[in-house]
């Protein structure tokens, strides 16, 4: 092979979400968490507010973080940015505020391909 070059082709997968956005999970993740522990908080007459607001913070951050490295293949910087957002909405004392959020963040990401491969 004189002369010629051998090219090599690494096949990298392509992220499912493309860069600078939030995995659909992540939206839904968000709406989620918020819902039921603000369920939980309602059905006991406000007196888990607290524990409710660190669980939810704790959940959606953790679960949105691996989310976002995981399957939307961020950089520990952004996933890092994105999960603490969505952790303090869904910590928010109010569900008003995830769910809101959790769903833009679905719509944004473009929940109608999300099924699609």
């Amino acid at each position: 092979m004189r002369g010629e070059e051998v090219r090599t082709h690494q096949h990298t997968a392509e992220p499912e979400v493309a860069r600078g956005r939030f995995h659909p999970l992540s939206g839904a993740l968000c709406l989620l968490v918020d819902n039921v522990f603000w369920g939980v908080t309602a059905i006991s007459v406000g007196t888990t507010v607290a524990a409710s607001s660190l669980m939810a913070f704790v959940l959606t951050g953790v679960g949105v973080y691996l989310i976002q490295r995981n399957l939307a293949r961020d950089r520990k910087g952004p996933a890092l940015a994105r999960a603490f957002f969505l952790a303090v909405i869904a910590g928010l004392p109010t569900s008003l505020a995830g769910t809101a959020v959790g769903a833009l963040v679905m719509a944004w990401a473009g929940m109608r391909g999300f099924g699609r491969k």
